[in-house]
C-alpha cells in the first residue's frame, strides 16, 4: 500500500457517510430498518438540509444476504457517521442529534477497507479494498446500503484511492501500482464497466493522489513528491488521455482540485512534515494545464501537511504541526477563497485556537458540517458547523473511538 506512507497507514478505513431527512424538525417519518440485498447494511433515512433537520429510521431491523446487518438511525438524528477500524469486517454507524454524537448499534458487513471512500450523486458508495473495489447503494428512504457489484471484492481494480468526476459518471481507482482504473457508472444500478483503454499505466513511479477538476474534464494523479500526471476525460465514455505536456514538474504533492472553480490547491508534501504555505493553480480548460496564481503560495502559520476544501470552493481549511515539530498539531486554519482569482485571505479569528486540534476534515455535500479527527488513530470524531457566510467552524459534537486499531482518514459524506 503506498497511500500516505509518512503518516503510516493513514488512509485504511473510515468512511463518513451523512444523512438527513427531509422536512424540518419533527416533521420525519420513519422508514423501515432492514436490510436487504447481498451484504445488507446499515439503515437511517432519506437525506437533505443540514443541521436541525432529521434523519428516519429505526434502529432494529432484519438482516439481508451474507449476514447483512439491519437498518438503524436514531428518529431524531439530522445525520450519520459511518465509520470503520483497519482490520475490521464491519462499517459501524453514529448519530447526530442536536450536540450529540452517538453510536448506534447498526452495523455492514464488509472486507476490511484498504483506502479511500467516495460518495456518488449521493446514491452510491464506492469503497477501495487494496485489491477490488466493493461499491453500494443507499436506499434514500430507509438509509440501507445494499452491495451492487455482485460477491465481497467483487471487482478487480487494484488501488487505494477512489474518485468519481462531479457529475457521477465515471469512478476512478488507483493507488497500489502505477495504472489508473477508469469505470462508467450504472446511473441506476450504480454497477460499474471498465472504459475503453482502462487501466491506464502513467508515467509516475507511484500515485498518492487523484483529483478531478468541477468539470469533470481532467482528471490529475500526484507521485506524491513533485510530479502530476495529467489526464483528459472523455466525457461520452470515460476514456483517458494524458495531456501533451504532461506530466509536469509543480514542486507539490498533496493535490485537491476546487469543487465548483477551475484551480487545482495543493501542498508541498501529502500528509508528512509540511511547509507553512498553499498553492493555488488556474486550471487551463482547453488542456488542463496548471498554471500558480499571482501571490501563491499563501503563507500559513503552521507546516501543512493536509487540507480541505468547502464544496462551494469559498473556504479552505489546512491542518498542520507547529513550526519546527512533527508531532505537536497546530490548531486548524481556515481561508476565504476568491471564486474569481483563486487567492487565499485567512477567516477571521484563524487559526482557531478554542477548537479542538484535528489532522483531517471532509465535508457533508451541502458545505454545513465538517467532520475530523483528532490524531492518526482517530481518538475523537468531531463534528464542525460551519458559517456559511464568514466560514468560521464551530464545535457541534463529539464521538469518542475505542479501538485497538487505528481510524483512519477516509471520509464518504452525503447530505
Amino acid at each position: 500500500m503506498k497511500l500516505g506512507r509518512v503518516l503510516g497507514l493513514l488512509l485504511l478505513g473510515l468512511s463518513l457517510l451523512w444523512t438527513a431527512c427531509g422536512g424540518g424538525p419533527g416533521m420525519c417519518s420513519e422508514g423501515a430498518g432492514t436490510g436487504t440485498g447481498q451484504n445488507g447494511g446499515s439503515g437511517s433515512g432519506a437525506s437533505s438540509g443540514g443541521p436541525g433537520d432529521n434523519v428516519c429510521g429505526t434502529s432494529t431491523g432484519g438482516g439481508g444476504n451474507n449476514g447483512g446487518g439491519g437498518g438503524g438511525g436514531a428518529s431524531s438524528a439530522s445525520a450519520l457517521v459511518y465509520y470503520t477500524s483497519e482490520s475490521s469486517n464491519t462499517i459501524q454507524a453514529a448519530g447526530l442529534t442536536g450536540s450529540v454524537l452517538a453510536s448506534l448499534s447498526t452495523t455492514t458487513p464488509t472486507p476490511p477497507v484498504n483506502a479511500q471512500m467516495t460518495f456518488v450523486n449521493q446514491k452510491y458508495l464506492y469503497a477501495a479494498l487494496g485489491n477490488a473495489v466493493e461499491g453500494f447503494s443507499l436506499d434514500r428512504t430507509t438509509g440501507v446500503l445494499t452491495n451492487v457489484l455482485g460477491n465481497l471484492a467483487s471487482y478487480p481494480a487494484h488501488g487505494d484511492l477512489v474518485t468519481a468526476d462531479p457529475l457521477g459518471r465515471f469512478l476512478f481507482v488507483s493507488g497500489t501500482t502505477t495504472t489508473i482504473n477508469a469505470f462508467q457508472i450504472n446511473a441506476t444500478t450504480g454497477t460499474l464497466t471498465a472504459a475503453p483503454g482502462s487501466p491506464v499505466t502513467t508515467r509516475l513511479l507511484q500515485i498518492q493522489e487523484l483529483t478531478v477538476d468541477a468539470s469533470g474534464s481532467f482528471l490529475y494523479a500526484s507521485d506524491g513528491n513533485t510530479l502530476i500526471a495529467i489526464y483528459s476525460i472523455n466525457p461520452s465514455t470515460g476514456a483517458l488521455t494524458e495531456v501533451t505536456g504532461s506530466p509536469v514538474f509543480l514542486g507539490v504533492a498533496c493535490i485537491q482540485a476546487d469543487p465548483a472553480a477551475e484551480f487545482l490547491l495543493a501542498t508541498a508534501t501529502c500528509l508528512g512534515l509540511g511547509d507553512p504555505h498553499m498553492h493555488v493553480f488556474s486550471i487551463n480548460t482547453s488542456t488542463g494545464l496548471l498554471t500558480e496564481i499571482s501571490a501563491s503560495p499563501f503563507a500559513t502559520t503552521a507546516s501543512v501537511f493536509n487540507f480541505a476544501v468547502s464544496p462551494s470552493g469559498q473556504f479552505v481549511y489546512t491542518f498542520g504541526y507547529a513550526a519546527g515539530s512533527s508531532s505537536t498539531v497546530d490548531p486548524m486554519e481556515g481561508f476565504q477563497m476568491d471564486p474569481t482569482t483563486g487567492a487565499l485571505t485567512a477567516i477571521s479569528g484563524s487559526p482557531f485556537a478554542s477548537l479542538p486540534t484535528v489532522v483531517n476534515c471532509f465535508f457533508d455535500q451541502s458545505g454545513a458540517l465538517m467532520l475530523c479527527s483528532d490524531t492518526l488513530r482517530g481518538s475523537n470524531l468531531y463534528v464542525f458547523a460551519v458559517d456559511p457566510k464568514t466560514g468560521k467552524p464551530g464545535l457541534q459534537a463529539t464521538l469518542p473511538i475505542n479501538t485497538t486499531n487505528p481510524i483512519d482518514f477516509m471520509y464518504a459524506i452525503t447530505d
